[in-house]
């Protein structure tokens, strides 16, 4: 079903930088340009049948919850999996091949309400171009697809709500001491890393005296030299790690441009990391 809202509920523009510049904020900038009436406080929120909330990054007010309809959201995991802040990170770090979204009714409890319906998508590691926010894209899809498939059969009470049941986990915010690529690890769990936090904040490694920025990575079991120590691919920078090798395409160091992997080993011909 096509679903046009009444209006459209959204966080102010925010300010950052030394300068506090404006960031827009793209949903306000939608609601603007297709002329959806929109708002960016709750208190001003009144007559509601039903709230579908998609990444509010708020916590609802329990008052909200009460609607006719009550209070949907999509959580980007196969709940109750990865509750929480960062459940794609978290999923991908963990090297989940399937990640999920979860079509939930809120309840007062985090992340913790009845389930509508749930979808897949893959995650390909070996896959340069993977990284979260390919995977976002990815759920983000799938997630609309669900509440055009099944929104009037919640409505019309034909949807079924199921009870979460498994073990629960939890997906904290990552820590700075988490962005750290430990070469002691497997290629594998590093590479995971790396997708997990590019394009933001970044896995970092350190070199010589800075850190630098893995981004546009991929691995190899087969290939074997010793953790830190570095060779070229074409363009990828292999490094090496304590089982199998990470091939990098795109190295930031800190305070610099993102450079290719081979520009990064001309630049520094002895590189070695630790």
């Amino acid at each position: 079903m096509d679903i046009d809202p009444d209006w459209i509920l959204t966080k102010p523009d925010s300010k950052s930088g030394r300068g506090l510049k404006v960031n827009s904020n793209p949903v306000m900038d939608y609601a603007i340009s297709q002329n959806y009436k929109y708002y960016t406080s709750v208190k001003k929120v009144t007559n509601v049948d039903l709230l579908l909330v998609v990444s509010y990054g708020n916590i609802i007010p329990d008052q909200m919850l009460d609607y006719k309809f009550g209070c949907l959201n999509l959580h980007p995991s196969f709940l109750p999996r990865y509750r929480g802040a960062t459940p794609i990170q978290r999923a991908i770090m963990s090297g989940d091949k399937k990640v999920g979204v979860s079509w939930i009714k809120l309840t007062s409890n985090l992340d913790a309400g009845p389930i509508l319906c749930q979808a897949e998508v893959l995650v390909d590691y070996q896959d340069k171009n993977e990284n979260y926010d390919s995977v976002k894209t990815k759920i983000a899809k799938s997630g609309s697809v669900l509440i055009n498939k099944h929104l009037n059969e919640y409505v019309n009470s034909e949807l079924k709500l199921k009870e979460q049941s498994g073990k629960i986990t939890w997906a904290n915010r990552i820590t700075k001491e988490e962005r750290v690529v430990d070469l002691k690890k497997n290629a594998k769990q590093c590479n995971n890393l790396i997708k997990a936090l590019d394009p933001y904040p970044g896995a970092r490694c350190r070199f010589e005296h800075e850190w630098v920025t893995f981004k546009k990575s991929s691995f190899s079991m087969v290939q074997d030299i010793n953790p830190g120590e570095v060779a070229l691919e074409g363009d990828s920078l292999v490094v090496g790690t304590s089982e199998g090798v990470l091939l990098v395409d795109v190295i930031t160091p800190q305070g610099k441009r993102p450079m290719s992997g081979k520009d990064f080993l001309n630049s520094r011909p002895n590189a070695k990391f630790s």
